[in-house]
This record gives structure tokens, sequence and C-alpha cells, in this order.
């Protein structure tokens, strides 16, 4: 991460670099129906968990994600940790961010970099456990208790590297050190040699000796818009196309296209044939090799029907 690119800073307050801008979207986001509850069925032989795809959307847009095991928030407001000048060899330097704005209950998952010629836009998850976010809000247990829970507290942290001491402004880069079965999923940033607090940031458990990610465990789709939501989102920002009232060529869909009468053409051979409405009687292979096309039938009936659309 850090043995590519050096760092260069200058004490001099006239060459600390410009902090970017927050971005801000031209318009708010509306607010989109809310989805109904959720209706389980669980079967205890087949351990399956069934449920009525209609009431999808009922944690849609709402901020969070429930992954199973944990419950995923995302932050935009940061508050900014330490900056750096240019990077040898580059005309922009970097600033580091530590989220702010985090719910009770929500602990951090690392810190935030971007260089400081784009406009402030991004984000980092943070994270709660699901079992004790019901049990009691802000609870991160300090040991497990019965089954691992799905967050804990970091034992200490590593410096993994720092700015030279001398200078004014260091920065420093810390790995959090998680107890046995868990992974850290990011780094901490500090402006000063002192260890980040424990509190502010939990690893997760660790499946793969090799891999820090999030795995969802949820297959509820609770997120997923539903049909009303899916509505919504294309009546607010769906394109309108206008036509000209003179005009005869309609638009169509692909499925309507192949069914009506198109055609695939092999290379040396006279006549085509028909499309399957899901195309998959197409040639597959990832690249064009010129030995197949799409063209209108010759049918006078056909053709013109095609060309003119729905």
């Amino acid at each position: 991460m850090f043995g590519c690119e050096c760092f260069c800073w200058n004490r001099d307050s006239q060459y600390r670099p410009l902090e970017p801008q927050p971005f801000s979207l031209p318009a708010p986001i509306p607010e989109w129906p809310r989805g109904m509850p959720f209706y389980f069925a669980f079967l205890a032989r087949s351990r399956e968990c069934q449920f009525d795809y209609q009431n999808l959307g009922q944690g849609f847009a709402t901020g969070q994600i429930n992954l199973g095991e944990i419950v995923v928030l995302k932050i935009t407001q940061f508050e900014r940790i330490w900056s750096c000048n240019q990077l040898h060899g580059k005309t922009t330097g970097v600033t580091f961010y530590k989220p702010v704005g985090i719910p009770d209950g929500f602990f951090s998952l690392g810190h935030y970099c971007q260089p400081n010629d784009q406009a402030l836009r991004g984000y980092v998850l943070v994270a709660q456990d699901a079992a004790a976010s019901r049990l009691k809000v802000g609870s991160v247990h300090d040991s497990p208790l019965g089954d691992s829970p799905a967050l804990i507290r970091p034992l200490s942290y590593t410096l993994m590297w720092n700015t030279d001491s001398h200078y004014d402004g260091c920065g420093y880069f810390w790995l959090p050190n998680p107890p046995a079965g868990y992974k850290a999923m990011g780094f901490v940033v500090t402006d000063n040699p002192n260890q980040p607090a424990l509190e502010e940031y939990s690893p997760s458990p660790d499946e793969e000796p090799n891999i820090a990610c999030l795995k969802n465990l949820d297959s509820t789709l609770h997120a997923m818009p539903n049909l009303k939501q899916i509505h919504a989102l294309i009546k607010h920002y769906g394109a309108t196309v206008f036509f000209h009232p003179d005009d005869i060529y309609m638009p169509s869909s692909v499925p309507w296209f192949f069914k009506n009468g198109a055609l695939v053409y092999q290379n040396g051979k006279l006549d085509g044939k028909p499309i399957d409405s899901r195309g998959s009687n197409l040639p597959s292979g990832g690249k064009n090799d010129g030995e197949f096309w799409i063209d209108l039938p010759d049918d006078d009936d056909e053709r013109p029907i095609l060309k003119v659309g729905t």
C-alpha cells in the first residue's frame, strides 16, 4: 500500500494542499415508496427460508443493508485527519479522513483517502452487530459469549508506516490487531504517534486467513426494490423520448424484434434462420468474426412490420 510512492510535505503553510470541496447532487433524492413487511415461513427439516417476493422493498433506500450477522451503513461525512503535498512524480496530493456522524451502535471499519483534485464524494461503511443490536443498542462484545459475535474490538494496533517525525503534520498508519478468528477490514490513520482508541474500530469474523471481505449471509433480499419502488425509480430517473408526429419508425424491444421475423444469417449461406425470442440460438464466443449477422426478412409482409416497430 505504501511501498510504491513517497510522500512529500512541507512545514510552510503556503504549501499545504487545498482540501477538496464536498460533492452535492443538483437536487435532493426523493422519498421512495415504503415496502410492505416480510412474511417468513421457516421449514425445520429443510432449513430453508421462504418468503413472498411481492413484499420485497422493506429495506430499500433506508441507508442500511442487513448482511445477516451485521448491518452496514454508508457514511459520507468526514473529518480531515492528515494531508500530504504532492506525491513524487504526481501533480496533486492526497487527504485522509475519518467518518463522522456515526449512529449509536455502529463502528468504523477503516478510514478513507482520496486525491485533493477531486470533489469529496467518497464513502465508507460502518457496521453494527445485528444480534447485539437486538439486545442492546451500541453494544460490541469485548469477548465472545457462546457464538462468536460478528464484531469485536481490536486488541491493539500495529504501526505500519509513518512520515518523518522531525516534520510537523505527520501521518501514522495503523493496522488493528484483532483476536483470533477475526480480520481487520481496513487501516486507521492518525496525525500523532498515539494508538487510536479501541472503541472506534471493530474487525469482523475471519473465515479465510488471507481474505478480508464482507459476506452477505441474509438471503431475504430485503434491500432490493419491489415493483412499486421500481416504477417510482423509472418515473423519476427514466429518460423521456419524444418522437416527431410524422415519424413512422417506432422503437421495439429485442424479444419483439426477434419474435416478429428477424433472421440470423451465416456467411456462405443464402437463407437466414429465425431467432428465438430469447436469442438462445444466436452464435456465441465473445468476439465478432464477421461470420454471422442479423437482418430483416425478405418477406413483403414481415419486413415492413419489423421496420416500423411497435
